[in-house]
C-alpha cells in the first residue's frame, strides 16, 4: 500500500521518539531512544550533549539511522529512516 508524503509527515510527526543508531569507533552499532521533531522536508532534529556516545559516534562517522513507530496497541506502524547526520553549528 503506498502511503502518500503528507501521511509519512503526519504519522513521522505523532511520534515524539525514535531509536536512533550510529557506529561506535569499532564498527559496533549503538542505539538510544531520543526525543525528535521533524521539518517539512523530513529532516529529524533531536539533541543530545557533546559528551554522549551517539554524538562521538556522529562526529566520528556521520551515517545515522532511526526506528520511529510503536508497537502500542494495533498500530504496529514503523518508519525506517537512514541519512547523514549534520550538526547545526558546523
Amino acid at each position: 500500500m503506498a502511503i502518500t508524503r503528507a501521511a509519512l509527515l503526519t504519522f513521522m510527526r505523532s511520534r515524539r521518539y525514535a531509536v536512533e543508531s550510529s557506529l561506535h569507533a569499532d564498527g559496533a552499532p549503538q542505539s538510544a531512544i531520543v526525543g525528535i521533531a521533524v521539518s517539512d522536508e523530513f529532516e529529524i532534529v533531536f539533541d543530545t550533549l557533546s559528551t554522549t556516545r551517539k554524538s562521538q559516534n556522529l562526529r566520528r562517522r556521520a551515517d545515522i539511522a532511526f526506528v520511529i513507530g510503536s508497537l502500542e496497541g494495533t498500530d504496529e506502524r514503523t518508519v525506517q529512516y537512514e541519512g547523514i547526520a549534520d550538526a547545526p553549528w558546523t
